[in-house]
């Protein structure tokens, strides 16, 4: 019983001296003898001071307070032992601003930062966030007024307001994941002013709340190897911008448009703009020029090119295929054009890399870049590797001769259509009925498939005209067939 008590006022004791109560100024190291410091009042680094945090600590702030940095303040976590700036106050905390501070001692390395008003806002300063969280603050989380702002590797997810809010601002972005903004706009990024440059290189901003990337007035952006999909309004929305230069990025299922350029030059190739619910690609303004080669724009709700324009368009080397409206609206189609099945390993499950069938391979644009593995280039954000020795991603040899879609009729139909399904052997299968936009319409069939011709009669009368696509589902097998509703 002594000992149990000798040990327990130990622990006491050692949790008792790994706190420290800071405010007001502070400037040095934390983190040398202690772990925890609650934060009881603001604090600012001063000008010509330095604030070192080591990896480990955890910054606690008991009230509604921030930390300004007029001098230097760099954290430097670990993978393995992150430093944490949180609170378990209900109303939350401020945030870290960079005032003015000095670029090299600006950055933030692997640092879980959480539960805040925002989480980092610079003004008039260079910032660095390496490897960073922003969970679960209140506001917009990464804030910039005349700054430069480097994020590596960073993931912004589940906060209100917008990942980004940019104001005449250099941003670069590598590698990064923005989802789950939420709040009045929840936009992946906002950004605007003249002063606001661009340059987001891989990564994914998805399931926002608004658009993946809004931008008002801006100056010029490079957007490449990024994925920018299911957001709640558009995937890139530049108005008034300068020119937009996008390679080899995915734009599928948004709620509006993939791309909704207004008075803003568009420089793409190698795009997949796939499934979106409006345009795929929506182009308008006085006097500027939209050229897209190399790309593909499928399955869209409306058309897959919109363009009204008083400037040019180059659309070369493209394929079409399947949107709802015409392929081609205030343009046309140029050399090298295609309107076929992109044949994707799984539309359905969006991995748009490209099966070893696909008419889209070699078929982009003699003049762009080789892809990789140094062939011309193909169609679309994701190249087909022909290295040898290479196994495409979900290459199934049986997906065609065990089990397939051999047909459906009529087509278009009214209200009843009859499909044909190719079995070679006995196995569960299932049929759906899928929208453009990658929402299940209707659960068709699920049973056992025969060896031979099976026959599966589907009755659409509740639902709306349009186009609808079968899944055919056995195993790790998927087929699927395009169809068109006609009432």
């Amino acid at each position: 019983m002594r000992l149990r008590y000798i040990l327990l006022n130990l622990l006491v004791v050692t949790s008792l001296q790994a706190q420290v109560n800071v405010s007001g100024d502070q400037y040095g190291t934390w983190g040398v003898e202690d772990s925890l410091y609650t934060v009881i009042g603001d604090i600012t680094v001063p000008y010509s001071q330095f604030l070192t945090i080591l990896p480990g600590v955890e910054v606690r702030f008991m009230g509604d307070y921030k930390i300004t940095v007029l001098g230097g303040m760099t954290a430097w976590g670990t993978e393995e032992d992150s430093v944490i700036f949180h609170t378990y106050i209900p109303d939350g905390w401020m945030y870290i601003k960079y005032d003015e501070s000095w670029g090299d001692s600006t950055s933030l390395n692997y640092c879980r930062i959480q539960s805040g008003d925002r989480a980092v806002w610079a003004e008039n300063c260079a910032v660095t966030l390496n490897h960073c969280n922003i969970v679960g603050n209140l506001s917009s989380p990464i804030k910039g007024n005349d700054a430069t702002l480097h994020l590596n590797d960073c993931l912004i997810t589940q906060n209100a307001g917008n990942g980004l809010l940019l104001d005449n601002c250099t941003a670069e972005l590598v590698d990064c994941e923005i989802t789950y903004c939420g709040g009045t706009y929840g936009r992946g990024i906002f950004a605007q002013g003249d002063g606001t440059t661009l340059n987001i290189q891989g990564g994914f901003i998805g399931h926002n709340l608004g658009s993946g990337i809004y931008g008002l007035q801006i100056g010029n952006s490079i957007i490449e190897n990024v994925a920018i999909g299911e957001n709640g309004v558009h995937g890139i929305e530049l108005n008034s911008s300068g020119e937009l230069e996008a390679a080899r990025v995915q734009l599928f299922r948004n709620e509006g448009h993939g791309l909704f350029l207004v008075n803003t030059t568009l420089d793409g190739r190698n795009l997949t703009v796939s499934s979106n619910n409006d345009r795929g690609i929506s182009f308008t303004g006085p006097s500027n020029v939209m050229e897209v080669t190399s790309s593909i724009v499928d399955r869209n709700g409306s058309f897959g090119f919109y363009y009204q324009s008083g400037g040019a368009f180059i659309l070369e080397y493209n394929d079409t295929y399947l949107n709802i409206g015409d392929a081609y609206s205030g343009c046309e189609a140029g050399t090298g054009s295609l309107e076929d099945n992109p044949e994707y390993v799984d539309w359905f499950g969006m991995d748009y890399n490209l099966q070893e069938t696909s008419p889209c391979i070699d078929a982009g644009r003699p003049a762009d870049p080789l892809d990789p593995d140094a062939t011309i280039t193909d169609m679309g954000a994701l190249y087909f590797d022909q290295s040898p020795g290479y196994v495409p991603p979900g290459y199934t040899p049986e997906v065609v001769r065990d089990f397939h879609i051999t047909g459906a009729y009529p087509n278009p139909f009214n209200p009843v259509l009859t499909i044909q399904v190719e079995a070679v052997r006995h196995a569960q299968g299932s049929l759906e009925a899928w929208t453009p936009a990658g929402k299940l319409a209707d659960r068709i069939w699920k049973g056992e498939l025969k060896p031979g011709q099976n026959l599966v009669t589907w009755h659409a009368g509740d639902l709306a005209s349009g186009s609808y696509f079968i899944r055919l589902k056995s195993g790790s097998v998927i087929d699927v067939l395009p169809t068109v509703l006609l009432k």
